[in-house]
């Protein structure tokens, strides 16, 4: 089973990822980050039968508190880059949806999964 936390979860693409995620058997959703619905109950907030899942206003309060194997960033990139970085800092695997990053950027965090022997994709607008 692959624990999947979504920086994003309450944005438009966050959430039909979550109701996607929640579907599938081999992928347990447990975590998302929404800086305006800190401390909410995402199950309950998109109305899905399942058990609570938890949400968080930064990402380093979600890593402090569940464990997740990926990350899946759908955010801005201005808030995408810095949760990246403290993703791959804890060696989680991330992939990144969110477009607008630099080429600098990018470079910044391929050397901060390197360091971390961790992965991540890079896929704006996929």
């Amino acid at each position: 089973m692959i624990k999947v936390f979504i920086a994003g979860a309450t944005g438009w693409v966050g959430t039909e990822l979550t109701k996607r995620i929640v579907e599938e058997n081999d992928l347990q959703l447990v975590g998302g980050l929404s800086r305006s619905r800190n401390g909410a109950d995402l199950a309950e907030i998109l109305q899905l039968k399942r058990d609570p899942i938890p949400l968080f206003d930064t990402m380093e309060h979600a890593l402090d508190r569940v464990d997740f194997d990926v990350m899946i960033d759908f955010t801005k990139p201005e808030i995408a880059k810095d949760n990246v970085i403290a993703a791959l800092n804890r060696g989680k695997r991330v992939v990144l949806g969110t477009s607008g990053l630099s080429d600098s950027d990018f470079k910044e965090i391929a050397k901060v999964a390197a360091d971390n022997s961790t992965a991540i994709l890079a896929a704006g607008n996929f």
